[in-house]
């Protein structure tokens, strides 16, 4: 016997979007995608080559290497 499902659904969808609208809606992630390039670096490259945040992981373990401790600063910044 099939389960009986008793709630239903129902969504008003929006108008469809013009032509133009289409055309323009993303503009607004092009700064989100150009922030992140700068901080992730070349998604493509080796593993660590390039971004802030590789910069800032490599400085983090030469202070690990050299005191035995992870820089709390750092690690707040490079986790976010």
């Amino acid at each position: 016997m099939p389960p009986v499902h008793p709630v239903r659904l129902t969504a008003v969808l929006d108008a469809p979007l013009s032509r133009w609208l289409r055309l323009v809606k993303w503009l607004p992630a092009i700064p989100r995608h150009l922030i992140l390039s700068f901080l992730l670096g070349d998604v493509r490259a080796a593993w660590g080559a390039g971004g802030l945040i590789g910069l800032l992981t490599l400085c983090a373990g030469v202070a690990l290497a050299a005191t035995g401790r992870y820089p709390r600063g750092l690690f707040d910044l490079v986790s976010g």
